[in-house]
Parts: structure tokens; sequence; C-alpha cells
């Protein structure tokens, strides 16, 4: 009874709360897919991705068609003693030719096969922020809370491959997630079958990370500085499917500090300003 009534109070919070956020589903849906330079038969067909292109770059809902970085974190709405948001959830790429009302159609990026029986998706916890947690079922125990917790994408998102992930925390300071991607069916052979796991990528919530803390750990350190130099002087193309592949625009963006579409000592500036800062 006590799961059961949870359960409604979520799914009422959901409701309510559904006009507020600054990216309302689908847009702010994490999609999974595969061949990260989008081209067909190619080396890297076989490359699962999380297309990230509304997550920051085009979180403005009011003007979808530009690059705005309007929102840097999802916010938390008080949920009793806690801190809650119903989003960001995973959804699926799929061909254009498949039956059914699928939200996300590319043909060079939709996987091939049975999901569960060709392939089998799962969505992995690299790195969580203290006491955060993500929950499948609304009222249920969570499934993310710390780093190599993963869950079955393939078997609970059903036919539409579209699913909702619920977030908890303890305040509305940064919180974040690293998430990546891979296939339990994966066997890189000889011969390789199956998909490669995906690049990894960090989804914040509570309040915004201080500029220069790419890698999201609550500080400015050795470790973004690391990222900033792997992209160090890069220039890549300002649409959203880039030299990296989608699933590295969530750490080019964060590298991109003034957001001019490369990484030079402008950003090396700003990070160097907050060098060792704490949240």
């Amino acid at each position: 009874m006590k799961r059961i009534l949870i359960s409604i109070i979520f799914l009422c919070l959901s409701f309510l709360l559904s006009g507020s956020l600054q990216a309302a589903c689908p847009f702010d849906h994490l999609v999974i897919g595969c061949n990260p330079d989008n081209e067909p038969n190619t080396l890297d067909d076989n490359v699962l991705i999380i297309d990230t292109t509304d997550l920051y770059r085009r979180s403005d809902p009011n003007n979808r068609d530009q690059h705005t970085w309007l929102h840097w974190h999802y916010p938390l709405f008080p949920f009793g003693d806690k801190h809650y948001i119903a989003e960001p959830g995973f959804g699926q790429f799929h061909h254009p030719d498949e039956a059914g009302v699928f939200q996300f159609e590319d043909p060079n990026r939709c996987l091939v096969g049975v999901k569960d029986v060709d392939y089998r998706i799962m969505v992995e916890c690299l790195d969580i922020s203290p006491d955060f947690e993500a929950y499948i079922s609304l009222g249920g125990d969570p499934v993310l809370t710390s780093p190599n917790d993963a869950f079955n994408h393939s078997n609970v998102s059903g036919s539409t491959g579209h699913m909702h992930l619920y977030y908890l925390a303890p305040d509305t300071q940064p919180h974040w997630i690293t998430f990546r991607v891979y296939d339990a069916f994966y066997n890189p052979g000889p011969p390789e079958t199956g998909y490669c796991p995906s690049e990894p990528i960090t989804v914040v919530f509570g309040s915004q990370p201080i500029p220069g803390d790419i890698y999201v750990d609550g500080s400015v350190n050795l470790l973004d500085l690391e990222k900033l130099a792997f992209f160090w002087l890069s220039l890549p193309e300002s649409t959203e499917y880039n030299t990296y592949g989608q699933a590295k625009i969530d750490m080019f963006d964060r590298a991109d500090i003034n957001r001019d579409y490369g990484v030079n000592f402008l950003d090396f500036s700003m990070l160097a300003q907050n060098w060792l800062s704490p949240q």
C-alpha cells in the first residue's frame, strides 16, 4: 500500500511539473543509437552512441532550432524531505519504415535486429554524486545509486524504445550521473559481433556546475584540465553532428567554456580562475 501511494504521488508530481521544466519530453531524452559519424558502411557502424542533441545546446524550449545553451542542468523540485525530477529519460533511434509511431527516426543510427535477442542495451552508471538516486519504477527501488550499477534498457523500454528515469536528491546542490550504454551481447571476437560501448556523457541536476568543472565532480582540478587538453584547439563544426560524433558533444561543450565552438586560451583562462575551487 505504501509503494502504491508513493507511485500515485510521483505520477501527480510528474504531471504538475511537466509544464515548468526547461525541456519537455521528448526533447530532453537521451537517444540511444549507433554509428557516431552518421555515415553508413563505415568502420564505426557498430559503435553505440548516446545522442545529446537537445541536452544543453538546444535546451531553450521556445527556440529549439538554435544553439542557446540556455540550461546546463535539470532543476530539482521539492518532494517531501528530498528533491525530484522525472527527466531525462532514454529513447532509441528507429528506422522510418518501421510500423508504429516513433519519436526518434534515423535510418543510419537505428540498431539492427530484435531487442533482447540480437542485442541487449544496458544503461550503466560510471559516476554519480553522493546520495543521488535514479529510479525506473515509481515507488520502487532505485536502479542507479553507485558506479557500475546498470539496467537493461532493451527489456524495460517497450516496443518504442522510450522510457523515463526518475531522480531523487537530498538537496539542490549540483548532482550528476555519468552514463554510458553497452551491448551485453558484444563480443570483440574474432569475428566481432554486437555493438561496441558508447562514449560516456554526464547529466547535471540541481544547479549549474562552476565554469571549468568539465569532468563534473564539484571542483576544478586535473581531471578538468585533462578534458580541456583533449579538445585543445579543436574547431568542430557548429552543427549537432560534429567531427567527434554526437556522443562526445557533451564533453566538448563543457570544454568550450565560453561557447564559441573552439577550445583555446579563452577557455583555459576561465578554467584557471576557478582552479581547485570547490562548488
